[in-house]
């Protein structure tokens, strides 16, 4: 079977706060083979009065395990975080991530 990456995205349609995910799959050579997108019902993260309780470390650890359940052939996860969000880079080290691109983000106003 090929390897696939799948590349969390930005919903193009959406601002960063409007509850939205987006993921893309990709084959070998960078191809898109699918997509998917998840509109979150609650305000991104945690809320302020619900943090430092672990709900996000569960959350993504959670995510890590259903993944792995419903997707056995994927070979890793990449995941993007702001390098002004300790908090989640916190949780991202917790987990196993390691640090493997920088992102760039550009606008273009019309």
């Amino acid at each position: 079977m090929p390897t696939i990456r799948i590349t969390a995205l930005t919903d193009p349609e959406r601002s960063p706060s409007a509850h939205r995910l987006a993921w893309l799959a990709s084959d070998g050579d960078g191809t898109p083979v699918g997509s998917a997108f998840l509109r979150l019902f609650t305000a991104p993260g945690v809320l302020p009065r619900h943090r430092e309780r672990g709900l996000a470390l569960w959350m993504k650890a959670a995510a890590i395990l259903h993944a792995r359940r419903r997707h056995p052939q994927v070979g890793g996860l990449l995941t993007d975080t702001a390098d002004t969000n300790p908090y989640t880079r916190n949780v991202n080290d917790a987990l196993g991530y390691a640090p493997t691109h920088a992102t760039y983000e550009y606008q273009l106003d019309l």
